[in-house]
């Protein structure tokens, strides 16, 4: 039982005539379904592209959107669904339910808020071809890594720092994302300094060198706040698991509450508040506060 690219769909199957090399489809209720969900989020696609204007990734076009598959892990749900390297993920869509993503923020709030809420559908494209992925119920991570969109001078920089980071050379590559931050322009996305600050961030964290790493968590939190506040609680997230590993539980606290706060300023409840109260509910547990630990873990599973 296989579509046309070679993926297995449920209660559906696919035999090829050999006499006269056409597929003959036979396809059961929940294929149908499957093959329903894929032609919608084509449909958005086309609709998402035409909105955009984007054409494809890092290929000379102005339009910053999306995000970049980087690397997809044997086995997971993002190769089974087939995500491969080089995918350009413009949307998701689960039934009537629409995003765009533009960045890779709106990457991890759809990892947040999107997935655990039931199948959901990606749209992007190929080698400039359409295509859309559909995920299945249930997953807690797609085993894939992604980064922004960038410009061909941004790209070798980044090339460079993660080549840096897979040889363990934190240090040095800390040093080239500062370089590459600095070719930031002024008409660049407002999430692009950030998100290099991010990445700066992190290669400072693994490099030992934790006072820098605060100061740039900071300031990129700081530049998020005014421009993005919607994308802000992701690194105050980071920042406090950042700090709670190194054993700075009041600091760490200090920043998953004020990710709570900002969550909670957006108005419904959301699973991104349901992440920051088990993220006080494990530090208090951590502390030995197993009331305090009790309350925030008994908030979080609240929340649905």
């Amino acid at each position: 039982m296989r579509n046309l690219n070679g993926s297995c769909l449920p209660d559906g199957s696919l035999d090829w005539n050999l006499s006269t090399a056409r597929p003959q489809l036979r396809v059961g209720r929940h294929g149908l379904l499957v093959i329903v969900a894929v032609l919608q989020a084509l449909l958005s696609l086309a609709v998402v592209l035409a909105q955009t204007g984007a054409t494809s990734p890092n290929s000379g076009s102005t339009t910053s959107v999306g995000v970049i598959v980087e690397a997809v892990r044997p086995g997971s749900v993002g190769e089974r669904a087939g995500l491969q390297v080089g995918d350009w993920i413009l949307s998701w869509t689960r039934e009537t339910d629409v995003g765009q993503i533009k960045s890779p923020f709106d990457w991890m709030d759809f990892q947040i808020q999107q997935i655990p809420r039931g199948p959901t559908t990606l749209q992007g494209s190929r080698n400039s071809a359409e295509r859309a992925w559909a995920l299945p119920n249930g997953v807690s991570g797609l085993g894939i890594t992604i980064r922004a969109w960038l410009r061909a001078d941004l790209l070798s920089g980044y090339q460079r720092c993660r080549k840096l980071e897979e040889d363990h050379k934190f240090g040095e590559a800390a040093v080239d994302w500062r370089v590459v931050l600095g070719q930031v322009r002024t008409t660049d996305p407002t999430w692009l300094a950030p998100w290099l600050q991010y990445q700066l961030a992190q290669a400072l964290v693994s490099a030992g060198q934790f006072d820098d790493a605060d100061t740039v968590f900071q300031e990129s939190i700081g530049h998020l706040s005014s421009t993005l506040p919607n994308a802000a609680p992701h690194l105050l997230q980071s920042w406090g698991e950042a700090l709670a590993a190194r054993g700075k539980f009041d600091r760490a606290q200090q920043c998953f509450q004020m990710c709570l706060d900002t969550v909670r300023k957006q108005g419904t409840p959301s699973l991104a508040e349901a992440v920051s109260l088990n993220s006080l509910g494990v530090l208090e547990w951590r502390r030995g506060a197993l009331d305090r630990a009790e309350d925030y873990l008994q908030q979080s599973l609240s929340i649905r």
